[in-house]
């Protein structure tokens, strides 16, 4: 089974500015700022929450990067966001 994600947007607050993602966490002031690549991840974790669709996506979009390596990148960032409490895995939410 998949792990879902969802955005905090009850603390965090971002905007895009041009290919990049700003995030502000409201709780304590920090300031993260998401390159082109992780700014195209944020969003699809607008649309779709499960880690493997977006996995498919970025394979979509970038068809000449090897599957695994995507995958690594991505669970990478995920760990991240996480860490962060940017994204917040769905079953700590009771969904």
């Amino acid at each position: 089974m998949s792990q879902k994600y969802v955005k905090n947007s009850e603390r965090m607050v971002w905007r895009e500015i041009d290919e990049e993602t700003v995030v502000m966490d409201m709780e304590n002031g920090y300031i993260h700022s998401l390159d082109d690549i992780a700014t195209i991840i944020w969003s699809l974790f607008d649309e779709y929450r499960d880690i493997n669709r977006v996995c498919e996506k970025m394979q979509e979009e970038f068809p000449d990067v090897e599957k695994e390596e995507i995958r690594n990148d991505l669970v990478s960032l995920v760990e991240d966001l996480v860490e962060k409490d940017m994204l917040i895995p769905e079953k700590e939410l009771g969904e």
